[in-house]
């Protein structure tokens, strides 16, 4: 998962060590603010650490309103196993320049547990 603050309409590669494993990722998905200045990136088997929380994104939104990043990360059942399929849903918030980053609450997301259990079986 990356966070870039756009500053040129353009982007690329700023530096690279020439290293294989940088290359073996795919974009798992991909997200920008209305006005162009955040994208968000999840990135195959990126793990990301925010507030001392970890968590593997697969699926981004942004609220524009409330400049908030969605994010649903987890696992997809397996074939052959009998392993219910894990997922989360997490809200970010201070996605802005100005502000760090932190991990809502379930409490403090909007629609709150009631939401949450809708959205990924239970609150939990």
């Amino acid at each position: 998962f990356i966070v870039l603050h756009l500053l040129f309409p353009k982007a690329g590669l700023l530096e690279s060590n020439d290293n294989a494993e940088e290359h073996g990722h795919a974009v798992t998905d991909l997200c920008t603010t209305l006005d162009g200045l955040l994208v968000a990136v999840a990135i195959q088997r990126q793990v990301v650490s925010i507030a001392g929380d970890t968590f593997v994104p697969t699926c981004l939104a942004n609220s524009p309103p409330t400049r908030e990043l969605w994010m649903v990360t987890g696992v997809s059942s397996l074939p052959g196993y009998d392993y219910p399929s894990l997922a989360r849903v997490l809200v970010i918030s201070g996605i802005d320049a100005e502000q760090e980053p932190v991990v809502l609450g379930d409490d403090k997301i909007p629609g709150g547990v009631k939401l949450l259990e809708t959205l990924q079986g239970t609150a939990a």
